[in-house]
């Protein structure tokens, strides 16, 4: 008889799935809009998407191998918790609607200290030096000495 074959982690692989689909899709926009713009990449807004996208590939690509290693490891898949992951999707593309009204810096800030607060952190300094700190330390690094407009 032919072993029976582990289903992936159900879980971990679905997050995967998400994000290697949110990664070609962020780096088909920014590609497409940088070359809509004619521009230098050193100046482009579309940097920043870009290199995001980057790094979700190879992630996404290490949860679909946890996700099938995980499969293996137990019988029934971990079940998908819905709740939190369209709670996280939703906060996203609110920050994203509201950047371009409120700023990097204030959407960022105010992004971060919503979602570390869903997440469990309880500790308000903590949650305001870490949503302050981050978005302050991205700006200067990026705007500041790297001259790449930010969104």
């Amino acid at each position: 008889m032919e072993p029976r074959q582990a289903k992936p982690n159900r879980s971990t692989y679905i997050e995967g799935l998400v994000f290697l689909a949110f990664s070609i899709a962020l780096l088909i926009y920014a590609l497409f809009n940088h070359y809509q713009n004619d521009g230098e990449w050193k100046q482009s807004p579309y940097l920043f998407p870009l290199l995001i996208a980057l790094f979700f590939l190879p992630l996404a690509v290490v949860l679909l191998r946890q996700g099938k290693a995980e499969g293996k490891k137990q019988n029934s898949p971990a079940t998908l918790q819905y709740k939190d992951t369209a709670i996280v999707a939703l906060t996203t593309l609110i920050y994203m609607a509201v950047m371009p009204v409120v700023g990097f810096l204030g959407s960022s800030v105010i992004f971060l200290a919503v979602l570390i607060w869903y997440l469990g952190e309880r500790n308000t300094v903590r949650i305001i030096l870490i949503s302050i700190l981050f978005p302050l330390v991205m700006y200067v690094l990026f705007a500041r000495m790297l001259h790449v407009m930010l969104p």
